[in-house]
């Protein structure tokens, strides 16, 4: 799987890599597992959960989500939603109605899950391991003037966008 650990902190350069190679997987499976008529759905949707996945979210416990991340996954994950199915986007078929015939979690809610079972993973560690002092450590020093990059605990702890109302910011 592989990810590689930079001083730039690409981390759209990251998940494109990943999702690319999702994708490859996704692919090599097409023609061999997703058109198979002959093979049901449960069972594709067992080999998608198990080969590419997997492959999509890698590291996705410990990564900012930010809503390119969030789109990228989503996309490369309906393309095999709806290979599996024999569905394209000509047919008009709503990508809820898809997931519903499948049975597959939204990746993004699969994620958010995940990460927060990493987070209660790492509270139970004992004080002195290095994951839990990078998760609760405080940087020091100011941050420079432009648009911030997102960390981890801002993307964990803050609402979902569906949550809150676009002209006041209040939560409903």
């Amino acid at each position: 799987m592989g990810a590689e650990i930079s001083a730039v902190r690409d981390l759209k350069q990251e998940v494109r890599i990943q999702a690319t190679k999702a994708a490859r997987i996704s692919g090599c499976l097409y023609s061999l597992i997703w058109l198979n008529k002959y093979m049901s759905t449960d069972c594709k949707v067992r080999i998608y959960k198990t080969n590419v996945r997997p492959m999509l979210t890698y590291t996705s416990e410990t990564r900012a989500e930010t809503a390119y991340i969030q789109q990228l996954l989503r996309t490369t994950e309906m393309k095999t939603i709806r290979a599996i199915h024999g569905k394209t986007l000509r047919d008009k078929v709503r990508n809820d109605h898809l997931r519903q015939l499948s049975g597959i979690q939204d990746i993004i809610k699969w994620t958010e899950d995940r990460r927060r079972k990493w987070d209660a993973h790492v509270g139970r560690m004992v004080d002195n391991l290095l994951a839990k002092i990078a998760r609760d450590s405080h940087l020091q020093g100011v941050r420079r003037r432009c648009r911030l990059k997102k960390r981890w605990k801002e993307s964990h702890q803050s609402p979902p966008p569906a949550l809150t109302s676009g002209r006041t910011g209040v939560s409903l």
